[in-house]
């Protein structure tokens, strides 16, 4: 709300300067402030969305909105794409336990990332699927089934995008969660293939 109280208070004085401008100023000097408040108006808003830029982005105001996705599109933090938690996958465990909580608005994912391959071309998650249960510790917050979301390629992994929500539609903003995952299929032959494995929870584009 003080983004908004700030704007309302800037659109008030520039509209009681027109106002003064209009009541005493001569013709020449009214056109001309006309324009000046025109532009003037919608630059310092921009300028009181990036100086708020942050508390935006973590959703500790406007939350509810849109400009905290968009304004990790135009200026995104250097820790945006950071991991909230990581765990190595292991032989023969199917369930892993993961403590988190998300720092940034928008879209997140359950993710699993290998090195890349040296013989596939292309990767394949045929083998294994994945259930994901997230609580606050007292009541549950989200179950999203096995689905294929996405691939990812970086310089020196490749994985996939397991299970995909949004923060905060389907979860909270800054709050501890614990995430339960599930994984059914042949676990050891995808492991056998992949080599070092590591499931994690983290942000990914807005777009």
């Amino acid at each position: 709300m003080i983004i908004f109280s700030l704007a309302y208070l800037l659109a008030t004085i520039c509209v009681n300067v027109l106002f003064g401008l209009i009541l005493k100023a001569q013709k020449k000097t009214i056109l001309m402030s006309i324009p000046v408040t025109v532009i003037g108006l919608p630059v310092c808003l921009l300028g009181l969305l990036f100086a708020f830029r942050e508390p935006i982005q973590r959703g500790d105001i406007l939350q509810n909105t849109a400009l905290g996705p968009l304004l990790n599109l135009v200026a995104p933090p250097p820790d945006l794409y950071h991991p909230l938690c990581t765990i190595d996958l292991e032989p023969g465990k199917t369930e892993y336990t993961l403590d988190f909580s998300h720092k940034y608005l928008g879209n997140h994912a359950l993710m699993v990332s290998s090195p890349k391959p040296s013989r596939e071309e292309r990767p394949d998650y045929s083998d294994i699927a994945v259930t994901l249960s997230v609580s606050d510790g007292e009541k549950a917050l989200l179950n999203i089934g096995p689905e294929r979301a996405g691939q990812f390629w970086g310089r020196t992994d490749y994985g996939a995008l397991l299970a995909r929500y949004k923060v905060p539609g389907d979860l909270p903003v800054s709050r501890s969660l614990v995430g339960t995952v599930n994984i059914s299929g042949d676990l050891d032959r995808f492991l056998e293939r992949r080599g070092n494995t590591t499931l994690k929870i983290q942000k990914f584009s807005d777009q």
